[in-house]
């Protein structure tokens, strides 16, 4: 592989002349990831200390499953379950079914629960299963009443650094308890639409997969994921049930 920094600009870039393979050994998958397009960007730099904060981390490629030898026994199956859940992979699926709430989702705006319906638009596109959504970014995903992950336009994508005018009812990581439940939708009513147009677009398969990749970033869980994480866009809990 070949590395490149750019001094000005704070960032990290690789290439490879061949695929980059990856062995998951808890999912059981020989991962051959061709690199399009890597990088890493730093919102500080220290080269003499050696000390660097990461900003942000994009990369896309074409990515080949090879299943190994272990690939059907049973901790192999619930290790690929466990790892599908709350994944992106996951949510973009039951956001393009529209199915949230029925696959433990909820969608935040301010730190407020909101109706998804009035923050998220999706919409079937002719016969060839492809769905074109719009969101009001930015926007917080919650996988089973926890806050997982932030949905972010491109242009805002700095919104979480700047100070909270109000303290909001709940942050990452916490567990929405009955009790906190209460509190948020009571001043739910209260919270004002941030974005009131639909300001990200992008499209998603029947796999799953979504395009643009450039069209919002992910703060969270799901932005932590990387290529060895991942599971085949084909991928069935079926064989997990």
């Amino acid at each position: 592989m070949i590395f490149r920094y750019d001094k000005k600009q704070k960032r990290i870039s690789a290439f490879a002349n061949k695929p980059v393979l990856v062995k998951n050994e808890d999912l059981q998958y020989l991962v051959s990831f061709e690199i399009g397009t890597f990088s890493i960007d730093f919102s500080y730099v220290n080269l003499e200390t050696k000390d660097f904060v990461i900003k942000s981390v994009f990369y896309k490629g074409t990515s080949f499953y090879t299943p190994l030898e272990g690939s059907q026994n049973i901790k192999a199956i619930k290790n690929r379950q466990k790892a599908y859940k709350g994944s992106l992979l996951h949510f973009m699926r039951a956001l393009s079914k529209q199915n949230l709430k029925e696959e433990k989702y909820s969608i935040a705006s301010g730190g407020f629960l909101v109706n998804p319906e009035k923050y998220i638009s999706v919409s079937k596109i002719d016969s060839n299963m492809l769905f074109k959504v719009k969101l009001r970014a930015p926007l917080s995903v919650l996988y089973k009443n926890k806050l997982q992950s932030d949905i972010t336009s491109p242009k805002i994508y700095n919104y979480r650094k700047q100070k909270p005018k109000k303290k909001m009812p709940f942050k990452d990581g916490d567990t929405l308890t009955p009790q906190l439940l209460l509190k948020t939708f009571k001043k739910k009513k209260e919270a004002k639409t941030q974005n009131p147009c639909f300001n990200t677009e992008f499209f998603i398969d029947n796999f799953g997969n979504y395009n643009p990749i450039e069209a919002f970033s992910l703060i969270g869980y799901m932005a932590d994921l990387r290529v060895g994480d991942s599971l085949p866009l084909d991928y069935s809990l079926e064989v997990a049930k």
